[in-house]
């Protein structure tokens, strides 16, 4: 289930909901997942504010496949990829982008604060961890064809180390 709706004059609010009932191996499980987007152009001049939720939780029966994890660039950048897993997870992350250049050259900055939560059995074989506290990612980026292609530098914060990476939005996928 999902809704899409303007806020005002160009502002975007969307939301999406979804629920799933299953069975692993004779245990039946279920999953709850919700997504909600905000963006607000015109904030402070010619900034443009951005801001994702995403939470999810699954119940009963886990595979260690079908956990959540955190790190990485898509979701904590700076912090080792799929370090962090659990059974819940939520991930906020807010983004504030300016074209600096026409239509085509911007500045973004950015901060992620994500958590796993409840057990991860059977995740120390691929060396994550479950649980713990929040933890967060800061960075910068430069970005083009209106936010399509980015060149990000983040830091994760705490015990993170800073990573370069390219992001490409998913719908430049219909391009090749």
């Amino acid at each position: 289930m999902g809704r899409t709706g303007r806020v005002g004059e160009a502002s975007l609010l969307r939301h999406e909901s979804s629920a799933h009932l299953g069975a692993w191996r004779g245990s039946t499980f279920a999953e709850l997942r919700s997504s909600w987007l905000v963006q607000l152009p015109g904030v402070l001049g010619a900034n443009t504010l951005e801001g994702s939720l995403d939470a999810a939780a699954r119940f009963g029966a886990t595979p260690v496949q079908r956990l959540y994890f955190l790190g990485g660039p898509n979701t904590l950048p700076g912090h080792r990829w799929r370090r962090w897993a659990g059974t819940g997870v939520a991930l906020l992350t807010v983004r504030s982008s300016r074209e600096i250049a026409g239509p085509g050259l911007g500045a973004e900055a950015f901060l992620s604060v994500g958590l796993t939560a409840g057990s991860a059995a059977g995740s120390e074989a691929w060396g994550v961890e479950s649980g713990g506290p929040p933890r967060a990612s800061v960075g910068v980026g430069v970005t083009s064809l209106g936010g399509m292609i980015r060149l990000r530098l983040a830091r994760g914060i705490g015990d993170g180390r800073t990573a370069l990476f390219l992001v490409l939005d998913p719908s430049m996928r219909d391009l090749f």
